[in-house]
């Protein structure tokens, strides 16, 4: 039994400095990753396809290269469907979207429920579901983020249609953080009842205005169910910041506070 006892002590110990090493190798490789920073060729991506990126005051865009080079050292790209390889293009275009919904937080490790991103070249079929349907993107409470990269891409480059794929499924990510997609992320106990007071008005206005066919600022997919809605105004929030501040201030004034930034602030350069 003594015997016996010292091998399972040898085995836990073994495990533990495997770990450690493991901990130590990734962390070098981050700080060495960090050290380099991005490349000039990665920061004109940024900015042709992230093109919000533009208008970010200079340490918020420094916030979102280091994050970015955080993400991608992190997760996994997975090429799926007919795509042969996730390109440094389509990776800093995920990561740094991604990375967008998390600046002004203490984050070492962003988005850490996270572990793979699924990327198809074009519309796939969802295969979760009873019905098989062509989806652009979806959010998995298993750890995957999955990306139509066409849909992805133009989304993220246009401004205009108040859609952004990416931040769209990252938003729903940041939902599953504290459980259930609910509407309802992990925030400070004290903005718990406004925020589920302002949201669930503005959930019921946008559900009475797609049963009249109105036409709404807001997507009216977010009239789904709050999970959706919380997707359609962090969009929103980004892409359509001036608009949703005149029309909507309570809403997004309780982003402005979630996402710690304010995008109607920011200028074209």
């Amino acid at each position: 039994m003594p015997g016996f006892a010292w091998i399972i002590i040898a085995m836990a110990v073994g495990l533990l400095l495997l770990w450690a090493w493991e901990m130590w190798r990734r962390n070098t490789r981050t700080a060495q990753s960090m050290e380099l920073g991005v490349t000039d060729e990665d920061v004109d991506i940024l900015r042709r396809n992230m093109p919000i990126y533009n208008r970010m005051p200079i340490d918020l865009q420094q916030q979102v290269q280091n994050l970015t080079l955080r993400f991608i050292e992190h997760k996994k790209f997975v090429p799926c469907g007919n795509l042969e390889e996730v390109t440094q293009e389509m990776k800093l275009t995920i990561a740094g979207n991604a990375a967008m919904l998390i600046l002004n937080r203490p984050v070492r490790y962003p988005f850490r429920q996270v572990f793979s991103i699924l990327v198809y070249p074009s519309s796939f079929f969802n295969s979760q579901e009873e019905r098989a349907e062509l989806m652009d993107g979806e959010a998995w409470p298993t750890g995957s983020v999955v990306v139509a990269w066409d849909s992805a891409r133009k989304s993220a480059q246009d401004l205009r249609d108040g859609k952004n794929l990416i931040v769209h499924e990252f938003a729903h990510q940041l939902d599953l953080e504290n459980g259930p997609a609910d509407g309802l992320p992990e925030i400070d106990s004290v903005q718990v009842s406004t925020w589920a007071r302002v949201l669930s008005k503005e959930f019921a206005k946008l559900r009475a205005s797609a049963n009249q066919g109105k036409r709404t600022l807001l997507d009216q997919y977010g009239a789904e169910d709050p999970a959706e809605f919380f997707a359609i105004v962090t969009e929103a929030f980004f892409e359509r910041s001036d608009r949703l501040k005149n029309q909507h201030p309570e809403l997004y004034d309780q982003l402005r506070h979630f996402y710690r930034v304010d995008p109607a602030c920011w200028v074209d350069p």
